[in-house]
């Protein structure tokens, strides 16, 4: 079994979770993570839960290799995704630029940063802060943001930066200049509360004990 097969399988009813996580080197790291058994059920297309006394814990390691990026932590999961097409990835594949502008704001900073802060979430959910590419500061207790008359609004990966552009296109004009062409073959492993961004991923499934509850409650790892 690989990555995207175990990714095929999981739902939500499998219980999945990550036990732990191990830091093995700078660029590696290893995911221990366990779900209930499944069967596969030809009828219907799609992998289900194990009745007793098929019923059992899984235990797999996923071990992530080449990692530029984690965040990642012990939860619980009922989906993990292995892609190469993923926002998180426009750091790494996508190209770079500043978002400025010369022109007076028809809207007040906190409206500004509302309509970033709408489409960026949207974007990328809480997987990044937007003051990573935002640039914003405070002045006397004020949010100072795109008032300025001119200057640098944000910066970026290109798709995000276009993403900002429409968001503000009806109160502030924009443009964006080009910095540098990112050409990293980097994947991104997303969990329901955390990623992974690495070259490559290798699955080892521990033997199932069949004596071991579907439980993870129970479970020393």
């Amino acid at each position: 079994m690989d990555i995207e097969q175990l990714a095929d399988a999981l739902y939500d009813d499998l219980n999945g979770y990550i036990s732990s996580v191990q830091y093995t080197s700078t660029n590696t790291l290893t995911i221990h993570f366990c779900c209930d058994n499944w069967r596969y059920d030809e009828q219907n297309h799609c992998s289900v839960y194990c009745e007793p006394p098929e019923s059992y814990l899984r235990h797999f390691i996923i071990c992530c290799c080449g990692v530029v990026e984690h965040d990642i932590q012990p939860a619980s999961s009922g989906e993990l995704t292995f892609t190469d097409q993923h926002p998180l990835l426009w750091d790494y594949n996508a190209p770079r630029g500043g978002l400025y502008y010369s022109t007076t704001a028809a809207a007040s900073s906190y409206e500004l940063l509302g309509r970033v802060w709408s489409v960026h979430t949207r974007i990328l959910n809480d997987w990044r802060p937007m003051n990573r590419y935002i640039n914003a500061y405070r002045h006397q207790d004020e949010p100072t943001f795109g008032n300025n008359g001119n200057g640098l609004l944000a910066q970026g990966p290109k798709p995000l930066l276009d993403a900002y552009q429409e968001a503000l296109s009806s109160v502030l004009t924009t443009r964006f200049v080009p910095s540098v062409e990112m050409k990293s073959d980097v994947k991104a492993l997303l969990f329901d509360s955390g990623f992974v961004i690495c070259k490559r991923v290798e699955l080892q499934e521990i033997f199932p004990d069949a004596e071991t509850p579907a439980n993870h409650e129970e479970t020393p790892y």
